[in-house]
């Protein structure tokens, strides 16, 4: 047989039938378990429009007339976003360590190994840690009999340098010698816990953290970067979970903020470690910046100090209530006031405090809120009070949940 003989007779022929065509494979194994995440198996601007238009709907019919809304802010990061989780850990019916949320309902958990929203290092540790702590012989909690050692897990990461920080919620502080057994195998096995810690908490209710926490190994902060503010965290410190769309979120308050006339003040309530009162103290605001949770107002002064920021924010470890009834002469007037509560919103006192501020020195209002029902409350309320809500706006800082962080300017002029 010649070559060309072999070559006519050989050549490939294509089949008649239909290609078949693999199914795409989904991001989330544990979506229907889990049930945090509604729209993680979809296209992602899809789920962004529904919840954007779901809440659009909510907003507007507070509003006497149409108000403007911009488009929402997508997440640069649609998985892998989360760098912050807080973790049960519990032993199921086999004796093996579970770590994971309980699912809606129930006191059943939830393993978060497969979920594809946190951020690489807390992923490597989801893998890892169950290992770890059955080795040491740590005993998790036991809601059943109300005994064992290890509660909860709390970990962050820095999103530039995933720098890990790692909180063990305990009952007994006689279990830190397994702790460090735990973190000394994690090492062996390639992964370092930058900064560990022992929060203790014994407890019967469902509150993650106690009151008491101490550094059991590596730095005593996380070292965060947002905005080219440097950022130092405790572990009970306060946090956004996407620091990629709260980059974002946090520019956007700066450029509403403007540079101020000279001698402006800004106050920044709920202010945290202080990522928005430094942004405003840098466009040039003496900022009044107002936290109460302890931990929070170390952090801030650390993180003053090394953003040489100290002349222009000054904290005041108080709760909001206590700022209105102490509150300098320099604070009593400002151009700007900037809330950032948690889900629980406004209380009356601070409504009333920021109502009575404003309208002194017809102050612009930001509210940032990250729960639409205590939102739709407040801005009742303030409407009520004469304030004008110019804008919104919407970032997915909670990327494939139905969940979105919103931003609103308020006026108390007509």
């Amino acid at each position: 047989m010649n070559g060309s003989t072999f070559m006519q007779k050989t050549r490939f022929q294509p089949k008649r039938t239909r290609p078949q065509v693999a199914p795409p494979a989904l991001p989330c194994v544990i979506q229907r378990e889990c049930g945090l995440c509604p729209h993680v198996n979809r296209v992602y601007e899809t789920g962004l429009q529904e919840k954007y238009q779901h809440d659009v709907a909510k907003l507007q019919a507070i509003f006497p007339s149409p108000v403007r809304i911009l488009p929402p802010v997508a997440s640069p990061k649609k998985l892998r976003y989360r760098t912050s989780m807080k973790l049960a850990i519990r032993t199921n019916e086999r004796g093996w360590i579970e770590m994971g949320v309980f699912k809606p309902g129930t006191h059943h958990i939830v393993e978060m190994q497969k979920c594809p929203l946190h951020a690489p290092p807390l992923q490597r540790l989801l893998h890892l840690l169950p290992f770890a702590l059955k080795k040491s012989g740590i005993i998790p909690w036991n809601e059943k009999t109300q005994q064992g050692e290890l509660k909860f897990l709390a970990a962050r990461s820095a999103h530039l340098t995933e720098q890990l920080m790692v909180t063990f919620v305990v009952t007994t502080e006689s279990c830190r010698d397994k702790l460090l057994a735990c973190l000394e195998d994690l090492l062996l096995q390639g992964m370092e816990v930058h900064s560990a810690h022992m929060n203790l908490n014994n407890s019967l209710g469902n509150e993650i953290f106690g009151p008491t926490t101490t550094r059991i190994n590596g730095l005593k902060r996380l070292r965060e970067t947002l905005c080219n503010i440097k950022l130092s965290i405790s572990p009970t410190s306060f946090l956004q979970i996407n620091p990629w769309t709260a980059s974002k979120l946090y520019h956007r308050i700066s450029q509403l903020a403007g540079t101020p006339t000279p001698g402006a003040v800004a106050i920044d309530l709920y202010s945290g470690v202080g990522q928005i009162a430094m942004l405003l103290g840098r466009n040039g605001y003496r900022v009044a910046a107002i936290e109460e949770t302890p931990s929070a107002k170390e952090d801030a002064a650390l993180n003053l100090k090394s953003n040489r920021l100290e002349s222009y924010v000054e904290f005041f470890s108080c709760s909001v209530e206590e700022f209105a009834t102490t509150a300098p002469d320099w604070a009593q007037a400002p151009q700007l006031i900037v809330v950032n509560p948690s889900r629980k919103g406004l209380s009356d006192s601070a409504r009333e405090f920021i109502d009575v501020t404003a309208h002194k020195s017809s102050a612009l209002l930001i509210y940032v809120s990250c729960n639409l029902t205590t939102l739709l409350r407040d801005l009742e309320y303030l409407q009520q009070k004469a304030f004008r809500v110019n804008q919104l706006e919407a970032f997915d800082l909670f990327a494939q949940t139905d969940k979105l962080e919103w931003l609103v300017v308020l006026s108390t002029h007509p």
